[in-house]
This record gives C-alpha cells, sequence and structure tokens, in this order.
C-alpha cells in the first residue's frame, strides 16, 4: 500500500509593485498554470527582475525602465523614466529622470488558477502647469491636490499562467488597452500600455531531509501492534527547500519460517522540483503461539536397591528432544524427592520453553529406589548342643530356619540356612551357618550353631567267647557268670559301654546243663547276643581253691603255669590295668609234671597275666 502524504502552504496574492512618478499603473501578466504551482510560487520570497513600459493617449506620453530586487518583503527599485502631456488644457505636466526612491513593484500570484499578475508603480519627480500654478515637488503631485483616478482595479488585471516551478517570469512585448487611465492630471482618459519584463526568481535547491523517522527495531514475540502505512506516515515528516514536501511509504513484508520483517521504504518528494529523498525503516517479530514438543521422556520406574547412578536434572535432559517451529528453546528439568521408610521416590518436572513464552505441557517422570545399607540382625538362633544316639529328627535347614527370626529397617528378603557334617569314628558333627539377607542384598554377620550325635546303628560283634562244653565227671568246679564274663570279648564301631551274663541251669546229675547268655551293648543300646553251654555229669564243686600262676623266663620265652587241678580256671592277659581290658590267651596249655604250661614269647614292654574262671 502506498499512501501520499502533502504538506501544504497557501498564500496570498501579494503585491509588487513600481512606482512611476504619474500615479499607480495595474501591469498584468500571463503565465501558464501547471498542477499545484500556486503553492509551490507562493512560497518564494525573492524576486529580481527588469521592465521597460510605453504609455501612450491624447495627449499623454509617458515611458519608463529600470530593474528591482525583493528580498523577504524588503525591494529596492531603481530605474528613469519621462512623462509629458496635457488635460484637455486644464493642466500640462512634463518630466524626466531617475524614478524616486518610492516607487514599487508588486507581484501577484493566483494559488487557486495558478496564475500570477504585476502592479507597477514608476513614480517620477515632474513639473505639473495648473490653471492655479505649477508644482514641482512628488508629494505635491500624490497629495489631495491631484488623486489618480484611472486606475485599473485590482480584480479586472489580467492573470497569465506561471511557468515551470523557478523558471523565469518572462514577457518581451505585451500591448494593453488601458480605459480611464490616470497619470498625473491626465485622468480618465483612454491609453495603451506596451510593456516588457524578466523577472528572475531566486529559489532554493537540492532534495528534501527528514526531520523524523519512527523508531525502527525488533518488536519481539507476537506483538499487539504492528506498524502500518498510516502509522509509519503518521510518524515521518520531512522538509524541502520549496516548503512543499509529499511523502510516501511502500512496505514489503518478508515471512522466515515464524521471523517476519516488515520493510517500509520513505520517498520524500519536493512536490516543486521533484527531487527526492530515501529512508528504510525496518521492523522484526516473531509470530508463534505453538509451544515446543518434548520427546525421549524416560519411563521411570523401580531403581531396585541402592542404585549406583541415580537419574539426575541433568541425566534426564541428556535424553530429551526438544522440537520447536521457531527455532531456539530452553529446557527445564527439576526435580523433587520423598522418603518414606527405605524408599526414596524422585518426580521429575519437564518443561520446555521458546523465545516466545509458548510452555510444552508439563511432562512428569518419576523414579523410585531403596536406600538401605544396613545389614539386618538375627534372633532366635538355636543354642546347638549333643543330640546323644541316633536322634529320631537331627536338625535340618529348615527346622533351624522355623527358629530364626531376621529384623532388618527396610524388610527381610531371605533366611539362608546352611550346614556341613563332619564325621570322626560315630559322632557326627553337623554345624549349621545362618545369615539373614535383606531385600537390598545386605547380609547379616553369620551366626553358627553346632549339633553333634552318634551315628550306631550295628551291634557289637564278640572277638572272644569261652569254648564252653563238656566238663566231665564232678569237675572241681563249673564256670559262672563273672569267669564267662572275663573270658568274652566284644568289639563295636562305636565302642562296647556294657557286657552282661546271665545263665540257666538244666538237668540232673546224670547230665547237668549250664547255659550262658552274654550280651555286648554298644553306647547307642544296639545289643551283641552271644551263648555258651556248659554241660557235667555228677555234681561239681561251687568252691574251687585258687591256684597260684608261675612265670618264668628262659631267653626269648616265657613260660606260664598252674596246677592241672584247677581245670575250671583260664590264662588272661592286659598290656595296662587301668583300663581293665583283659584278653584271653589262646594258646592252648601242655601238661608237664601236674601243671598246664602255656609258652609265649616275651612281648616290648610290659604285660600282665592272671588266671580266671
Amino acid at each position: 500500500m502506498t499512501k501520499l502524504s502533502t504538506a501544504n502552504r497557501f498564500f496570498s496574492r501579494l503585491p509588487l509593485t513600481f512606482l512611476l512618478g504619474i500615479g499607480i499603473i495595474a501591469c498584468p501578466l500571463f503565465v501558464r498554470a501547471q498542477a499545484s504551482c500556486g503553492e509551490c510560487w507562493a512560497g518564494v520570497t525573492q524576486w529580481h527582475g527588469t521592465w521597460n513600459l510605453t504609455l501612450t493617449g491624447s495627449g499623454l506620453n509617458d515611458s519608463s525602465s529600470g530593474s528591482f530586487d525583493i528580498s523577504n518583503g524588503t525591494q529596492t527599485v531603481t530605474g528613469s523614466g519621462s512623462v509629458s502631456g496635457s488635460f484637455s488644457g486644464f493642466c500640462s505636466m512634463s518630466g524626466s529622470g531617475a524614478l524616486d526612491p518610492s516607487s514599487s513593484v508588486q507581484i501577484l500570484i493566483d494559488t487557486t488558477n495558478c496564475t500570477y499578475s504585476l502592479i507597477l508603480n514608476d513614480r517620477l519627480t515632474y513639473t505639473d502647469t495648473t490653471l492655479g500654478g505649477s508644482m514641482s515637488s512628488i508629494e505635491d503631485c500624490s497629495g489631495n491636490a491631484v488623486t489618480p483616478a484611472g486606475l485599473i482595479p485590482e480584480g479586472a488585471l489580467p492573470y497569465f499562467p506561471l511557468p515551470e516551478y523557478g523558471e523565469p517570469l518572462v514577457e518581451s512585448s505585451g500591448t494593453f488597452s488601458t480605459p480611464l487611465a490616470g497619470v498625473g492630471c491626465y485622468g480618465f482618459g483612454a491609453a495603451t500600455l506596451t510593456i516588457s519584463w524578466n523577472i528572475e526568481p531566486v529559489v532554493e535547491t537540492g532534495p528534501p531531509e527528514f526531520t523524523q523517522l519512527p523508531a525502527s527495531g525488533p518488536l519481539g514475540c507476537n506483538p499487539t501492534s504492528i506498524p502500518d502505512v498510516n502509522d509509519v506516515l503518521d510518524d515521518t515528516d520531512a522538509d524541502a527547500p520549496s516548503g512543499q514536501v509529499s511523502i510516501t511509504a511502500l512496505k514489503a513484508d518478508v515471512t522466515n519460517d515464524c521471523s517476519i520483517t516488515r520493510s517500509f521504504t520513505l520517498t520524500a518528494t519536493d512536490d516543486c522540483t521533484g527531487e527526492q529523498a530515501t529512508a528504510l525503516v525496518v521492523y522484526s517479530w516473531t509470530e508463534d503461539t505453538t509451544p515446543p514438543v518434548v520427546t525421549g521422556v524416560p519411563a521411570g520406574g523401580s531403581l531396585g536397591c541402592n542404585p549406583t547412578n541415580k537419574p539426575t536434572d541433568g541425566s534426564v535432559m541428556g535424553v530429551l528432544t526438544v522440537i520447536d517451529s521457531c527455532g531456539m528453546v530452553t529446557t527445564n528439568v527439576t526435580h523433587a524427592d520423598i522418603t518414606n521408610s527405605c524408599t526414596v521416590t524422585r518426580t521429575f518436572t519437564i518443561t520446555a520453553a521458546d523465545e516466545c513464552g509458548n510452555v510444552s505441557p508439563t511432562n512428569t517422570v518419576v523414579f523410585s529406589w531403596t536406600a538401605d545399607t544396613t545389614a539386618p540382625s538375627v534372633t532366635g538362633v538355636p543354642p546347638g548342643g549333643v543330640l546323644g544316639c541316633n536322634p529320631a529328627n537331627p536338625p535340618t535347614d529348615a527346622s533351624v530356619g522355623a527358629q530364626v527370626q531376621g529384623n532388618d529397617n527396610c524388610g527381610i528378603g531371605t533366611k539362608n540356612i546352611s550346614h556341613s557334617d563332619s564325621v570322626n569314628g560315630c559322632t557326627l558333627t553337623r554345624t549349621f551357618t545362618i545369615t539373614v539377607t535383606d531385600n537390598c542384598g545386605n547380609v547379616s554377620p553369620p551366626s553358627t550353631v553346632v549339633y553333634t550325635w552318634t551315628v550306631d546303628t550295628t551291634a557289637p560283634t564278640f572277638t572272644q567267647l569261652p569254648p564252653g562244653g563238656y566238663l566231665g565227671t564232678n569237675p572241681p568246679c563249673v564256670p559262672d557268670d563273672g569267669s564267662i564274663a572275663a573270658l568274652s570279648q566284644a568289639s563295636d564301631n562305636c565302642g562296647v559301654a556294657s557286657l552282661t551274663v546271665t545263665h540257666v541251669d538244666s538237668g540232673d546229675t546224670n547230665l547237668f546243663t549250664r547255659a550262658f547268655t552274654i550280651t555286648a551293648t554298644d553306647f547307642c543300646g544296639n545289643p551283641g547276643v552271644a551263648t555258651v553251654t556248659y554241660t557235667w555229669s555228677g555234681t561239681a564243686s561251687t568252691t574251687p581253691s585258687e591256684p597260684v600262676l608261675n612265670i618264668s623266663n628262659l631267653g626269648s620265652n616265657m613260660f606260664l603255669s598252674w596246677p592241672t587241678d584247677a581245670n575250671c580256671f583260664y590264662l588272661i592277659t592286659s598290656s595296662n590295668l587301668r583300663s581293665g581290658l583283659w584278653t584271653l590267651v589262646t594258646n592252648s596249655p601242655g601238661v608237664q609234671s601236674n601243671r598246664f604250661v602255656v609258652t609265649n614269647g616275651v612281648r616290648n614292654g610290659s604285660g600282665f597275666y592272671r588266671l580266671t574262671k
């Protein structure tokens, strides 16, 4: 859109007058009209010109020539002229010479029709002879004695088109009828005016200058008021040498994405000379009402226990992608932590704002984790101990775990019960290791529980038993429980706890039978049972005399002997009297000189022997 603004100045017609010494002469001039030329010419205040004129009538001869300068209302008129004539025999006049300094020039400008006219008063001192005498001063000629009566009324002056602005006003020779002209004492008579002139206007040239321009620059985002042509023109002013200036504004918008640049090319034109000056006013702004879009927002969730790298504002921001149609954005990530016992909840708030203050919808991301570095404690640990032999329900991981309690500030995850067994002979040692693990993997200090018991289900076996058998008739002695026990030996993988002997007698003197039951019991109560039976006839002595055991050495042999009438006694030996363990000597005895004799090799260290029934 282009708008034309014109500053107008209006001028009334300004009189420019030459005074000739014979009264006031109206000198209308012809000028060419042009559009708006009246306003241009109305501002001209300096002129320089020359003229020549003659005025002839019945009995009248008047002429003058000269030059003039006008500057801002001040004028200087110089020239010369002559006048002669008479009027109806009543008066006569004559004079010549320089024009009076009171001569004047008046230029009339018609701004409406772009025309001009001229009034020239070429005043001259002359001699006027009348019936009443003669006068020789200009004052007398222009005073009450003589009143010019033949002036052309201003409204009847001929107007002529003005030339192009700044060009001279020229008339080479114009002849005009002047009815009722009055000069001196010549009045109310017809006359002919012949005149020529060349009038130069003094005008300034050069391009206009802007005296006020709008303040240009950036308008920011989404401005509510954007300058248009009328706004710019209202805020622009300029001056031109002629005083006549018009301003046009040409608008051009350039859009680059969201950025808009509006340029106004301002042109100030001197309407009288056509010279121009230009100025550029540029505004820029951003049109953006769309908020940024945030993508890549993490899902959040549970991070487990004591995460090594907890999410931070920076780490969350690092995975975001922010898209905005208009360029730069500011991403804002903040978080708030809430701790409930061992659970930490971290809530992130994510927004993005563009340069126009459009803010994305708020994204919320929640992470949680357990903060727990304290190990749990264990209570209810059983004391352990000795469980005896072959316990029916030996302790297990499950039975021990059932008694154990774990305590933790953040909750127990698992109880961990394990055991290891070691066997030493018949003794089994079961060692339990007890730990409690919380939900974050913190493990309690281990607790140890030790149980022992004997594992033995095997009965002892006999390694030595009396031979039993027939003792003959009327044996001097027969075995009893004690002698049988002394002659019996048993072994057990876990040790023999006791050896007992009982017997039952039956029969009569024809054949008497004594049946011995020998029971060897280990420490777990497993019994080993054997039977030995003796028989005899007649009667038997129940109180045999105690025999004497003789011992002698010969070389590497040892000889042990006792009387043959002590046939119910047996030879036993032991390496340690404190042990109480006696072993039957199995070497069969010989008989020499009514004595039983047993030969044994000499053993290293000490040995003990005795006789028992």
